[in-house]
């Protein structure tokens, strides 16, 4: 495929990208512009994705390209995640990042060598009533799928459901949408 190039040359836009190399043949012009933010996910991305949503690693050369960054002068290391901001951090353990948990809900950075326990978190200001949405909808899942494969991860005022290991993922996709529907009609929480 061939590859366009970008409005502005320092953009990977318009970039086709199969392999590491030709990311990094791309980026290498720009790694010496700063400031540079070096922002990623980590469920799928840092580490592998894992049926227990609690059995997911970082990968040893993530955390190594991560610790590197982190110390490096102008660079900025930013992580995001569905999972909480303490849960992020707890696994991926790199000082000098800001971990953005909860899909961005909440905001911590940990100084570097401090421990990932001592993370200092703030939450982004959302009305009071999605807590109490979160818990009914948590509360309505648990009782209509009693499940050993349903984890209901509480993360309020958001909740997450697992199901990654049902029989039937599709059905169980189903049928946690339409408990959600019902609990939650006018769609006042965001569905991901």
């Amino acid at each position: 495929m061939p590859r366009r190039t970008p409005r502005d040359p320092g953009s990977l836009a318009g970039h086709a990208l199969s392999t590491a190399a030709d990311a990094l043949a791309i980026a290498t012009p720009m790694l010496d512009r700063r400031p540079v933010l070096v922002a990623s996910d980590f469920d799928g991305t840092l580490s592998h994705l894992s049926m227990d949503p609690w059995g997911a690693r970082i990968l040893p050369l993530a955390r190594r390209a991560l610790r590197d960054l982190a110390v490096t002068p102008g660079a900025h290391v930013a992580l995001i995640s569905g999972r909480t901001a303490a849960d992020l951090a707890g696994r991926v353990r790199i000082g000098g990042a800001t971990y953005l948990g909860n899909h961005g809900v909440e905001r911590g950075h940990l100084p570097r060598r401090a421990r990932a326990e001592t993370l200092r978190i703030e939450l982004a200001p959302l009305p009071p009533h999605f807590a109490a949405l979160a818990e009914a909808m948590a509360v309505n899942v648990e009782t209509a799928m009693p499940e050993p494969w349903m984890v209901v991860e509480r993360k309020l005022p958001a909740v997450t459901f697992h199901y990654r290991s049902a029989p039937d993922v599709p059905a169980a996709a189903a049928q946690v949408a339409a408990i959600v529907e019902a609990t939650d009609p006018d769609q006042q929480m965001v569905r991901f």
